[in-house]
C-alpha cells in the first residue's frame, strides 16, 4: 500500500538538512567560543587536562545556553 504524504518526502529531508547543519554551526560556534576564552587566560590549563575540559564544558555550556534564550 502507498500512503498518502501531505509534503513531498524532499522538502521534508530538505528541512532536515537544514535543521543539522544549523546544529553543528552552533555547536561549532561554542566550540570556537570556549576555546577562545580558555586561550586568553593568562595562565590557561594545557588543553586536555580534567581542568581543560571541565572549563571548556562550562563555557561551552555557558555558550550554549546563552543562545538557546
Amino acid at each position: 500500500d502507498e500512503l498518502d504524504y501531505k509534503v513531498d518526502l524532499n522538502d521534508v529531508r530538505l528541512d532536515i538538512t537544514r535543521v543539522m547543519t544549523d546544529i553543528l554551526q552552533l555547536d561549532d560556534k561554542a566550540d570556537a567560543e570556549a576555546r577562545r576564552i580558555l586561550n586568553s587566560y593568562s595562565n590557561a590549563p594545557r588543553e586536555g587536562s580534567p581542568e581543560w575540559d571541565i572549563m571548556y564544558q562550562k563555557h561551552f555550556d555557558e555558550y550554549m545556553n546563552k543562545q538557546s534564550h
